[in-house]
């Protein structure tokens, strides 16, 4: 949850149901697939890039 809202504040908007359902549903398919911590931090990472890291890597470039 702590990673979640620190996206939340990123992306500075307020959480809306469909986010907050979201979470929960990739987190039991997470669970239910039995995935390890590693691959559960990638998946986070993949998702913190799709998220607002395009704009880091825009601002690298110039």
């Amino acid at each position: 949850m702590q990673v979640y809202h620190e996206i939340l504040v990123g992306q500075e908007r307020l959480p809306n149901i469909g986010d907050i359902v979201a979470l929960v549903v990739s987190s039991s398919m997470l669970a239910l697939c039995r995935y390890h911590l590693e691959q559960v931090l990638i998946v986070v990472l993949i998702n913190l890039h799709i998220s607002f890291g395009g704009i880091i890597f825009r601002r690298t470039e110039v």
